[in-house]
């Protein structure tokens, strides 16, 4: 049966135990991809200063006659609603300057105990609030008599623009009188209150030198940037000035003045990678109008009033941006109003040893496009109505009651693990074997099927099987052959097979070669003194026992890898692992690595089991774990660990696996160049 959202918030609390309460949320979940700010920037562009066409129908008009053509396809910066310049670094926090929402709820579990993930326990990066920008506030706003006698004084200047804008009748001029004019008076509502003054000299300015043609665009002669550049730096930051007015009002901002919370609030805005401040203009802007509001965690947070599209929008284009998981899933808490306690919580789960791929593909889910989330009782999750969330989102579900809440089964008794045959009994009985070989090859011979190998070629098979076993699984293998020889052999088609298949033998030698791969490496390993057990059994149980935990379509690909070190003659102890020195089983450990990274999507435990087999796994959980999480290098993190996981080759420098240097040199260099940039002094 599926988990609904009703019961995330008190499943989510007895598996991760991460916020205290016991409230029930609501919604459910979806699956998607992330993707770039196109909902704000639609909602933002209403039209041109002047009341113009759409900026999806009709390109800048900053140039005026006598420019190039206009490319419409460009944003106009001196235009409302199109993005608007930024500078600073990596967004970190929100207006309120904390970290993000999680997923979680109560903080124990039913039995009182407070589950956690398996693994060690990762540091918490937490993200550094930006400075705050001084002189950003664009207030104060016009209100009441004075707000109505502006917007009527635009309502007419729209007007008389968009009737200038008709008269030179050019082609691509799609928009009627009343359309024109009805966009830029919603443009102009939209400013509320503020920058009305600089909006009015902008379109004044415009009216007077009139309207023309330039390759079929309608363009204003005067282009005015003087008045467009004056208008533009007061919109900058007038939708954050907007909110903060009302966040003071409502006693729900830290500051006590709309001009410090709109300091904070535009550091918060130019925080973001350029193209997703328009999606944090309309959140602010929507949130302002509504009319109605939630004070959660200092954040003012509009009731029913459609606003949660932005919250969406804002972290999806971070995502899309930046690939950093926790930053842009906690932005998007912190924005709806549920981020206490993110960081910590998206930390510990995004490189958890159980769940962190499922966890992965839940907020890849939540911060793409059809994955719109809400923050419903302190967490942020899936909003009821995105079905295709749901897959994903219970599956993280399903592994945390897995992992988690259900008692672990007990494990198996390990088989007695015989030592192996060695030096004069081991020569004795491959020369038993060697005699067997022989008999069942001439009887094999003697069948005269058309397709039967040389005699001396099937002994040669026949004993290099037996030399292959390393001293273990011979008697097995002699007693089978022996039942095959006292059978005898028949032609079945054109080869040569028992007549009696020998079914109790063959499941015997069958059973032995299971273990086989776990025998050989740890005999090796535990004669160098290089397994912690200090036994054959031991070390076999443990061996056996990593390879059961992996998904089944792996376990064939993690055997060859154990069995390939253990014959290795160039094999040796490295950090308290036998492993191949000489790198002759890499194609085994790529194989083994992809295939765990494809079943799990678990990016660290995967990176750090191929850095145990090359030889450099010290410190790497909780190096992966700082670094994936990182608010300003995790998503540069994150894509050299993807082209890694991919190109699984690569080399142990200065106790780090590097990954291969041919496909993945531009991530892992852009990733190093991040940390020269936020690190070093």
């Amino acid at each position: 049966m599926r988990v609904r959202a009703a019961g995330l918030g008190l499943l989510f609390g007895l598996l991760t135990g991460a916020v205290t309460g016991c409230d029930d949320p609501e919604g459910e979940g979806g699956t998607s991809r992330v993707r770039g700010s196109g909902d704000a920037a639609a909602e933002g562009t209403e039209g041109d200063v002047d009341g113009g066409q759409s900026s999806k129908a009709e390109p800048p008009d900053v140039n005026g006659p006598g420019s190039a053509e206009p490319d419409p396809s460009e944003p106009n910066p001196t235009e409302p609603g199109q993005p608007k310049p930024t500078t600073g670094p990596e967004p970190t926090g929100g207006v309120d300057g904390g970290g993000s929402g999680s997923p979680s709820s109560p903080s124990a579990g039913p039995d009182g105990s407070t589950p956690t993930p398996s693994g060690s326990t990762p540091p918490t990066p937490q993200p550094m609030a930006p400075m705050p920008i001084e002189g950003a506030y664009a207030g104060p706003p016009l209100t009441g008599d004075e707000l109505t006698a502006e917007l009527a004084q635009l309502a007419e200047l729209c007007g008389q623009n968009c009737e200038a804008r008709a008269t030179p009748q050019c082609e691509l001029d799609l928009q009627t009188v009343e359309q024109c004019s009805d966009a830029c008076v919603r443009d102009a509502e939209r400013h509320l209150g503020f920058c009305l003054t600089q909006l009015q000299a902008e379109l004044s300015c415009k009216l007077a030198g009139g309207y023309g043609c330039e390759r079929d665009w309608v363009q204003p002669v005067d282009a005015c940037a003087a008045e467009a550049q004056q208008h533009q730096e007061c919109r900058l930051y007038a939708d954050c000035s907007a909110y903060c007015v009302a966040a003071v009002q409502q006693g729900c901002a830290p500051e006590t003045t709309a001009e410090e919370c709109a300091a904070r609030c535009a550091a918060e805005r130019d925080a973001l990678p350029e193209t997703c401040g328009a999606d944090h203009d309309s959140l602010m802007n929507c949130t302002a109008s509504a009319g109605a509001w939630d004070c959660v965690e200092a954040r003012l947070v509009a009731v029913d009033g459609g606003c949660e599209r932005f919250v969406n929008g804002t972290a999806e284009c971070r995502m899309s941006e930046t690939s950093n998981y926790c930053a842009s899933y906690c932005l998007a808490a912190e924005l709806g109003g549920c981020g206490e306690g993110c960081w910590e919580e998206c930390s510990r789960e995004l490189t958890s040893d159980d769940c962190a791929g499922q966890y992965m593909d839940a907020l890849d889910c939540l911060l793409g496009t059809s994955g719109d989330g809400v923050c419903m009782d302190g967490q942020f999750a899936p909003a009821g109505g995105t079905i295709s969330c749901d897959s994903d989102w219970d599956a993280y579900l399903a592994c945390l009651t897995r992992n988690r809440l259900e008692p672990a089964p007990p494990a198996p008794e390990p088989p007695p693990v015989a030592a192996p045959l060695e030096d004069a009994a081991l020569t004795q009985k491959l020369g038993e074997i060697d005699a067997l070989c022989a008999q069942s090859c001439q009887q094999r011979q003697a069948t005269g099927c058309t397709a039967n190998e040389d005699a001396e070629l099937c002994q040669r098979s026949c004993n290099s099987i037996a030399t292959s076993f390393g001293g273990f699984c011979l008697d097995e293998y002699q007693t089978r052959e022996a039942c095959y020889l006292a059978g005898g052999f028949e032609c079945t088609g054109s080869t040569a097979r028992p007549v009696d298949t020998c079914i109790p033998q063959a499941e015997a030698i069958d059973t032995c070669i299971e273990a086989l791969d776990c025998e050989l490496y740890c005999h090796a390993a535990v004669a160098a003194g290089c397994d912690e057990s200090g036994s054959l059994a031991g070390c076999v149980a443990a061996c056996q026992a990593e390879g059961a935990a992996l998904p089944e379509t792996c376990q064939r690909d993690y055997q060859s890898l154990v069995g390939c070190v253990g014959r290795s003659t160039a094999a040796s102890c490295v950090q308290g692992r036998w492993i191949d020195a000489e790198l002759r089983c890499d194609s085994y450990r790529e194989r083994f690595m992809a295939c765990q990274l494809r079943e799990t999507g678990n990016y660290c435990k995967t990176y750090c089991d191929s850095s145990a087999w090359a030889g450099c796994a010290e410190g790497c959980a909780e190096r992966c774990a700082r670094e994936l999480t990182d608010p300003s290098c995790g998503g540069q993190y994150f894509e050299a660990l993807d082209c890694a996981a991919f190109f699984t080759s690569g080399a142990c420098v200065d106790g780090v696996l590097e990954p291969d240097t041919v496909n993945c040199e531009d991530e892992w260099n852009a990733h190093l160049a991040c940390l020269a940039e936020t690190r070093l002094p």
